[in-house]
């Protein structure tokens, strides 16, 4: 019967991507949503914004990944209770960071929509803010920085009819508008994310509405680095409903576009001409991100479900990954070479009803024990819809009034933090070396015997939950290799052990409760 039970598990070398994950929740006296994040190093910035009966506070924030700790964070509040809203966080060459957002002042600006740049150094101190106004207003979509430090946004702006077009513009490393230029097409024409390909142009996307029509059509439109226009091209079929609103440009200079088809997720890719070569279409949600791997495989984070999916190099979507517990992402960033994600995202409980941020920084591969879990494929199947055609669109140069606004307040914000989650894995490399072990029963009432070399001394032990909880070991059970489950209800343990000579043991255990 012994040998029934008995499960030998060795910690041996795999050849394969084994994933490392870690969750952190951020909370303060508010509830919070997050907003978006960058990535510098060992250096996280991300923004997230409060509301309180309508009006939203904006947060920018540092978070070092090797101390675990907030470096600084700032609030950033505009007088007369006026809402101000994160777009992005930037990095520029010159170690500034800069903070694009819209606002709703009136004070030296314009109610309805104003495009705010804020910069910030490396330590949270506040350089230099801009506000651009017209009496139309605006409301920022995104930004990127440019080789030379230059900020493009790209914006909506109403026009006398009231009828919305694109706004797209450049200011240099100053802030000081160089140019800015729209595009209208129909009656309502939207913007809503940007990128540059490799040599400098600009690449806006969004949709258009024509009059009286319930319906949306997918716009992209291509710009030199001067905001010339090349052309654009739109999702020509009458009947779709439809919208882009992520972009990104490939090193082969390949455009990978994000959106929606009517309830369905629709991804597209179209050369550096804006050919159409293929399309694909998943369940309802919304692309929060997309890349290539070093494989060349296209990935696709669909927030809502909040799941990955890849597509190989035959178009295959394959891989099938979701998050397990962090809640409504809204910004994410890949690190090539690493493939690795950042995540940030919020939730809350009914227990704890205010919301908490989180922060979750993965490999790109599912460890059924933390944070990413397989799932079964889902509904897709290559876009059946492919019409997409070059059109005529109005393009005419803007102009705004640039203000230095003095009624944003700048104030130090504490929030705390606590370690959520952490799974690692063992690796035959260096220090992790093969350790061999045998654990029995699994699964497991209680106890759990542990069998190793007696010249391996085992100093700490411990339970991960599935919710990440941590259960501590007594030393008394770790030295005589008898570890009692007592305090452990049915389900999908982490045990982890740590030898003397820095060495961590990991094994998966299935704990059963009658």
């Amino acid at each position: 019967m012994k040998q029934f039970f008995t499960c030998i598990i060795s910690i041996i070398v795999l050849n394969i991507g084994l994933s490392q994950g870690t969750v952190f929740e951020f909370s303060g006296p508010d509830s919070y949503f997050s907003e978006r994040l960058t990535v510098d190093g060992d250096d996280i910035y991300f923004a997230f914004t409060s509301e309180s009966q309508s009006i939203y506070s904006t947060y920018i924030a540092r978070w070092n990944t090797l101390s675990e700790k907030i470096e600084w964070c700032r609030r950033l509040t505009v007088d007369n209770n006026v809402s101000i809203n994160p777009v992005k966080i930037l990095l520029r060459k010159d170690g500034t960071i800069l903070l694009g957002a819209y606002d709703y002042s009136w004070k030296d600006g314009f109610s309805n929509g104003n495009i705010t740049f804020i910069l910030f150094d490396k330590n949270g101190k506040t350089l230099q803010t801009k506000r651009l106004g017209s009496p139309t207003g605006g409301i920022m979509r995104n930004l990127l920085a440019d080789d030379d430090d230059s900020v493009v946004f790209i914006a909506d702006r109403t026009n006398a009819q009231s009828e919305y077009k694109s706004l797209v513009g450049r200011l240099d490393k100053d802030l000081n508008v160089v140019n800015m230029r729209a595009v209208f097409k129909d009656y309502y024409t939207y913007g809503l994310g940007l990128d540059k390909d490799k040599e400098g142009n600009i690449y806006t996307v969004g949709h258009s509405r024509p009059a009286n029509s319930g319906s949306s059509r997918s716009i992209v439109t291509k710009w030199s680095k001067d905001l010339d226009h090349i052309f654009t091209i739109m999702h020509l079929d009458k009947d779709p409903n439809s919208s882009f609103n992520f972009i990104h440009i490939d090193d082969e200079n390949q455009i990978h576009l994000g959106g929606n088809l009517n309830n369905l997720v629709k991804y597209v890719r179209l050369n550096k001409d804006l050919k159409y070569e293929y399309g694909h279409e998943f369940t309802f949600g919304y692309p929060r991100n997309i890349w290539k791997d070093k494989n060349g495989h296209t990935n696709i984070f669909i927030d809502g479900p909040n799941y990955f999916v890849r597509l190989d190099n035959k178009n295959t979507a394959q891989q099938f990954i979701s998050y397990g517990s962090v809640g409504n992402t809204s910004g994410q960033q890949y690190i090539p070479g690493e493939e690795r994600i950042y995540n940030f995202s919020y939730k809350n409980s009914a227990t704890e009803p205010q919301n908490r941020l989180y922060i979750s920084s993965h490999t790109y591969s599912a460890d059924n024990k933390c944070i990413l879990f397989d799932i079964s494929h889902d509904n897709n199947k290559p876009l059946s819809l492919d019409s997409f055609g070059i059109t005529n669109v109005t393009i005419t140069d803007e102009s705004a009034k640039a203000i230095v606004p003095d009624d944003i307040i700048v104030s130090d914000f504490d929030l705390t933090v606590k370690e959520i989650c952490r799974v690692e894995q063992a690796s035959t490399e260096g220090e992790r070396a093969l350790i061999p072990l045998t654990l029995y029963p699994n699964p497991a009432f209680d106890p759990i015997y542990v069998k190793h070399d007696d010249n391996i001394r085992i100093t700490k032990g411990e339970f991960i939950g599935i919710n990440g909880n941590i259960i501590n070991i007594p030393h008394s059970e770790i030295q005589s290799k008898t570890i009692s489950t007592a305090g452990l209800i049915t389900g999908i343990y982490i045990l982890r052990l740590y030898s003397s000579d820095g060495r961590q043991i990991i094994n998966k255990v299935n704990i059963l409760k009658p």
